[in-house]
């Protein structure tokens, strides 16, 4: 673990002695910090099976509302479940309205712990709870933010970005080579991203100009994400590049990750959060924003993609090779192709996500 998962790792490592009892799988704890990190407030709470989970949520929410002091400090949440995850899902969704924050996500579950993260169940990987610490008074104790909003945001962009754009005069040799090409580059640069390795910024740096300056690559690179065994892994890479980009290349990939999330099923929070820094008015972030909001069922709409992304590949690269053959042509620019979906896959490409009436809240 790194500095800052060790600190959130202490933390709850001594939240039982704090509480000053073991905590069960009826046990949650709902904690608030200040902008940095310090804890303003922790409150153990008990599940009761007995009752709708809708009601017994609304039920916490409000009565933690009416009893935490010095609200307006509260910058950060945290709710921490033990035991079985699932109910904190739907503290979480009861928070909503009541506090100004949204709260991260924590499970515990013996002697290891999970913070919420993109991968198709929700959660990241297992770490252990350090052991043998020393007592110490929560209040004294200040979990680094990063720490914290990682826990609470994992589809955000890094404050700062891990790569720059690709200078022009290193891309001559991509621009003249043709769209079947840029595509195989574009997804040899995202097999090395999704290998599990440490990330490369050269690799993201390359796969996200190819996807931000050529929309038939993109499409191809999205068919493939979402497709085969390494799907989950894929999609993660190309999620990882959104968050690593500079700021001008994130609306298309924020579209790219986004969708790809969608298509393989991840958490549905995690997919409305990638869709706000997304590209609005483009086809396929309306696309997806719709297909949410009408629960389309994502394994449908990924074979129309799939299917749409291929025949543009084949078609532009068709109108490429007649070019540069010489052979006179329709001029159409790998940029401007327009994806042909079948006309019940189509969203207004007017529709800006989560702007609408009906738009599901994260």
């Amino acid at each position: 673990m790194d500095d800052q998962q060790m600190e959130l790792g202490e933390y709850l490592a001594l939240l039982p002695s704090s509480v000053g009892h073991d905590l069960t799988d009826q046990d949650l704890v709902v904690a608030a910090f200040d902008r940095d990190g310090r804890t303003i407030a922790h409150a153990a709470v008990r599940w009761n099976r007995h009752f709708p989970e809708h009601d017994v949520a609304n039920d916490l929410a409000h009565h933690l509302a009416g009893s935490m002091d010095r609200q307006d400090e509260i910058a950060r949440m945290l709710v921490i479940e033990y035991g079985q995850a699932g109910r904190g899902s739907w503290l979480v969704n009861a928070f909503n309205g009541v506090f100004q924050v949204t709260p991260g996500q924590i499970h515990v579950h013996g002697d290891t712990w999970q913070t919420q993260a993109l991968t198709a169940d929700g959660w990241g990987p297992a770490h252990p709870l350090p052991s043998d610490l020393l007592a110490a008074d929560l209040h004294e104790l200040t979990v680094a933010a990063g720490a914290l909003d990682q826990t609470l945001n994992p589809a955000d962009p890094l404050t700062t970005p891990l790569f720059d754009q690709l200078a022009p005069d290193t891309t001559t040799s991509l621009e003249h080579s043709s769209p079947r090409a840029r595509t195989r580059i574009a997804l040899q640069a995202l097999k090395r991203l999704s290998a599990g390795r440490p990330d490369d910024p050269a690799q993201m740096q390359l796969l996200a100009y190819l996807i931000c300056s050529d929309i038939t690559v993109q499409d191809a690179v999205l068919g493939h994400a979402v497709t085969g065994r390494q799907r989950h892994a894929r999609t993660n890479a190309l999620v990882r590049t959104f968050r690593a980009a500079p700021p001008p290349q994130r609306p298309a990939l924020a579209t790219t990750a986004a969708a790809a999330a969608f298509l393989t099923r991840w958490p549905r929070r995690p997919v409305l959060r990638l869709l706000r820094h997304a590209e609005p008015f483009k086809s396929l972030t309306a696309l997806v924003s719709t297909s949410i909001e009408r629960l389309i069922d994502p394994d449908d709409m990924r074979q129309v993609i799939v299917r749409a992304g291929r025949r543009s590949l084949e078609q532009v690269e068709a109108t490429w090779i007649a070019q540069h053959d010489g052979r006179p042509t329709k001029h159409q620019s790998p940029r401007s192709a327009t994806r042909s979906w079948p006309r019940s896959a189509r969203a207004d490409d007017t529709t800006r996500p989560g702007t609408g009436p009906d738009f599901p809240a994260p």
